[in-house]
């Protein structure tokens, strides 16, 4: 896929005409709070979360402010942040269950802004917050793209929001603010996701012993997690034995490591799952994926696809896979025949050449360089058996060659 975006080019549509720009972050790098200008004359946010650490830096930059999110969301708002909103126009997506008003689950995540020389929109994945927008310690990864004049703020809000004066759309109200609603279980969600990005800061790394068939995850507290919170409890498990009876306490990989043991070479990988839950809510749990540093060399990398060849290529015969892949067919693509099948393969003793002739082998190998990684996978995991040796012979010189060729280009 990157050889192929060095060839890719957009075609900006006329919102884009004087700008086109993908902006992202991720944590500690350049935030997206710095795309922002420093003043607008107005600006329009619609996000499904907010947080005064972005609202308050925005009330601070914008005249005419347009804020449209959520009622729950908004009602957890400190006083001191509606104060700052007491100019801006707020407004809610409804969640009605009138079959006349249509109801809507906000997710979009939109800001625009004019001034008096200069507009933009951006569309992405970052939401009204600190996080999403790199004000504060704990930053999102975050994509956005910006376009320049953009659609333009009466555009949006005339699609989403108010339709003519003094009309809004139906699923849109007026933001009245309601004493906020606590819900336990929400809450103790809102503690588990915040845990979470604090475990997700630490770098993780992995040691496999091929000998022991065991792994070792190690870590070292992130600031915040080293005073575990009351009740709180992590697990961690290897993400291909996620389904075993292995997963262990998260805090032991603050010590010697978290060992698991009873790994083949063919199950690591460098992905772990982690479980976060609440003692005094049990029916909540929070699980997300890591991936940590795993510490192995080449030879033991070449090792563990080997193994991984092989176990996908177990109850299938690797001369007729090998065949198809020659043939510039996809690996999983069966053409044998029923004879073929019933003689185990079909021409076993048959020397593969005679099969799938040279030229051929040429063609589809310069023409789809992919193939050759595909025929050395088979090779790798079928053996050493004899009536592969002239092809075997014939593949080194061929890849010998290809090197060759690629030193003089």
């Amino acid at each position: 896929m990157l050889d192929e975006l060095k060839s890719v080019e957009f075609s900006p549509p006329r919102e884009a005409a004087t700008g086109l720009r993908f902006d992202w972050q991720w944590p500690g790098e350049q935030p997206l709070i710095n795309r922002l200008p420093r003043s607008a004359t107005r600006a329009l946010v619609i996000s499904p979360f907010v947080r005064a650490a972005f609202l308050e830096r925005l009330c601070d930059r914008v005249g005419d402010l347009t804020v449209v999110s959520t009622q729950s969301e908004l009602d957890r708002l400190s006083d001191h942040t509606h104060k700052a909103l007491d100019q801006a126009k707020i407004f809610v997506v409804t969640s009605n269950d009138d079959d006349d008003m249509p109801s809507l689950d906000l997710h979009a995540k939109l800001l625009a802004w004019e001034s008096e020389s200069e507009s933009e929109i951006m569309i992405g994945s970052a939401n009204a917050t600190g996080p999403g927008w790199g004000c504060g310690q704990n930053w999102n990864c975050e994509a956005m793209v910006s376009m320049r004049p953009g659609l333009g703020l009466d555009v949006v809000v005339k699609a989403f929001v108010s339709p003519g004066r003094d009309e809004l759309h139906p699923w849109i109200e007026q933001y009245q603010r309601q004493p906020e609603v606590i819900d336990a279980e929400e809450e103790a969600t809102k503690r588990l996701e915040k845990f979470k990005r604090l475990l997700c800061a630490e770098q993780i790394q992995g040691d496999y012993s091929s000998s022991k068939k065991a792994l070792k995850l190690l870590t070292r507290p992130s600031a915040g997690t080293e005073a575990w919170p009351v009740s709180l409890c992590a697990e961690i498990v290897p993400m291909l034995q996620r389904d075993q009876q292995m997963w262990l306490d998260y805090r032991q990989m603050y010590g010697t490591g978290a060992k698991f043991t009873g790994i083949e070479i063919e199950d690591v990988a460098a992905f772990a799952c982690v479980a976060l839950r609440d003692e005094h809510h049990k029916d909540v749990e929070v699980s997300f994926v890591v991936q940590f540093e795993l510490n192995m060399d080449e030879k033991g990398a070449d090792e563990r696809d080997n193994a991984v060849n092989r176990r996908l290529l177990e109850g299938v015969d690797a001369r007729s896979l090998l065949l198809n892949v020659l043939s510039g067919l996809p690996g999983g693509t069966s053409r044998s025949s029923s004879t073929d099948r019933q003689n185990g393969g079909g021409h076993a003793n048959e020397p593969l050449l005679r099969r799938a002739s040279i030229e051929r082998i040429l063609e589809v190998c310069t023409a789809d360089p992919s193939r050759v990684y595909e025929v050395e996978a088979v090779l790798a995991a079928c053996g050493d058996a004899e009536n592969m040796s002239s092809f075997r012979e014939f593949w080194a010189v061929f890849r010998e060659s290809l090197a060759e060729e690629g030193a003089r280009v």
